[in-house]
């Protein structure tokens, strides 16, 4: 226990504001771009579904929608930017067409093939791997922008609804293509960065009952972690919570 307990007082000491994922700048890398505490995520889930707040980008492989550094729950974010998927049902053979198409040709419907059910959700290597693609791509596509006068409009936390993997190379460059032009309108363009906090504001934060499970330390029984868990909230304004 001791040992533990002093494992963590060395923890505590290094974890300084100064680490790259707590300062207010672009991530240069997909190690920089962290989650949110996952009660957050939850709510962001339920309370925030795409039929309610609006993506910013959307193709044939993910939405994304943008929730800013102004937004309550963007309170608890683990880094200045933070990535947060939602892994949706992946077609069988990544294609809902001939998903469609093999099924209903009975002599194709009963293979063992279809049966397994292949898709690269149905594991958890599968599922980390695509993650790790897609915020390896938002990483590079964010790298372009760390020089814009209004970076900031970057802040907060994005939420990658994901419909289906990218397989080749052509594929994921698009993805990073339009990563880069969902970034340009924001910074660029008034009327969608107006639009998007215009869009926030009409939507309900979530109650202070539903915040107060927020695990604002690691819950590691008796002993202490003093280590900063959410370096972007305002201590003042979320005393309330904590209570």
């Amino acid at each position: 226990m001791a040992s533990i307990q002093a494992f963590l007082n060395r923890t505590t000491a290094s974890a300084k504001p100064s680490l790259p994922f707590q300062k207010h700048s672009i991530p240069k890398s997909r190690s920089e771009i962290r989650g949110v505490d996952n009660m957050v995520h939850q709510l962001l889930q339920r309370k925030f579904p795409l039929k309610k707040f609006a993506p910013i980008m959307q193709n044939e492989f993910l939405s994304v929608q943008l929730f800013p550094q102004d937004h309550t729950l963007s309170n608890f974010r683990k880094s200045n930017v933070s990535l947060v998927f939602n892994m949706h049902q992946i077609p069988m053979l990544n294609d809902k067409c001939l998903e469609s198409g093999f099924k209903s040709r009975p002599k194709y419907k009963d293979l063992q093939f279809f049966n397994k059910k292949p898709s690269p959700m149905q594991s958890a290597c599968g599922r980390t791997k695509s993650k790790k693609q897609v915020r390896e791509l938002f990483a590079q596509s964010l790298s372009t922008f760390s020089m814009h006068d209004k970076k900031d409009r970057l802040s907060g936390i994005f939420v990658c609804h994901v419909v289906k993997v990218p397989v080749n190379q052509e594929q994921r460059d698009l993805i990073r293509k339009d990563f880069e032009n969902m970034c340009s309108a924001l910074l660029d363009k008034d009327d969608i960065w107006n639009n998007l906090n215009k869009q926030y504001k009409r939507t309900k934060s979530p109650n202070l009952q539903q915040l107060k499970y927020v695990q604002f330390s690691y819950g590691v029984k008796n002993l202490i972690d003093r280590r900063l868990r959410f370096p972007f909230s305002p201590k003042r304004g979320l005393k309330f919570i904590t209570k």
